[in-house]
């Protein structure tokens, strides 16, 4: 409870009892005279005119940025393309082990094993490895932009990647495959092309100047992005419509306005 005292004011109890004991006052007199102030700056700007040039020959000495792989191995492996015509299909998946239900759509794991289909008797042989693509008909169906469907049918045909395989035996009607990789589902009736190795250039990453001119150089259009994505960012896999005919290379980079 509070109380009312006539020569304190309204504090709590506890500290209405306490009473205030001033420190002792120091004599400053007989103190001896300090003489160390102006050495001590003088030391202080000496150490600061010492730490600025090191700091800034550090940053002038300052390891250049590391070049680093434009894409993963995956990456690379599930991009997608655009071929100028129609691949040859004289290799097709015809079905997998252990599919008892007959599924159309089977996701196959990495080690489990498929049937090639062979037309018009290629020529196959026990190691050799395939790329599993198919047409991507159903995948660019709805368009992004006016005149999409037009614009990619004028490049030629767009395939999806589905996966790599490596055939483990040969049969009277094909081949046994093991499956390497895979991208997504594999069907049956993918097409099975012979593997070809993607390069994967290195990237040096670079501040992006948003104001330069145009160089002048190759200028072409994004026509559209792997899964037909809608909006785009960094990772992402997209196909210009132009290449090496007008002059496109591996590892060059172009700016995207």
């Amino acid at each position: 409870m509070w109380k009312r005292h006539r020569s304190v004011s309204r504090v709590p109890p506890a500290v209405a009892a306490s009473t205030f004991v001033p420190p002792p006052l120091l004599d400053f007199g007989n103190l001896p005279p300090y003489t160390g102030g102006v050495r001590t700056r003088t030391l202080s700007i000496a150490a600061a005119w010492l730490v600025m040039p090191l700091a800034l020959a550090w940053a002038q000495q300052a390891p250049p940025v590391s070049a680093v792989p434009a894409a993963t191995a995956s990456q690379a492996d599930c991009t997608g393309f655009i071929a100028g015509g129609k691949l040859p299909e004289n290799i097709i998946v015809s079905d997998g082990a252990d599919n008892d239900f007959e599924s159309y759509i089977r996701q196959y794991a990495v080690g489990d094993s498929l049937y090639l289909c062979s037309r018009g008797k290629p020529q196959l042989s026990v190691g050799q490895q395939f790329s599993i693509v198919r047409r991507a008909t159903e995948l660019f169906r709805t368009a992004r932009y006016a005149g999409e469907h037009w614009t990619i049918h004028g490049l030629g045909k767009p395939y999806e990647d589905a996966g790599r395989v490596q055939v483990t035996r040969l049969t009277p009607e094909g081949a046994v495959a093991e499956v390497m990789f895979t991208c997504g589902p594999i069907y049956p009736g993918d097409v099975a092309v012979a593997y070809q190795p993607r390069p994967i250039p290195i990237y040096v990453p670079t501040m992006l100047d948003r104001f330069a001119s145009p160089s002048g150089k190759t200028q072409g259009a994004i026509v559209a992005a792997r899964n037909n994505y809608g909006s785009l960012g960094d990772g992402d896999i997209v196909y210009l419509d132009f290449g090496e005919s007008k002059g496109a290379k591996v590892g060059q980079k172009y700016r995207v306005y």
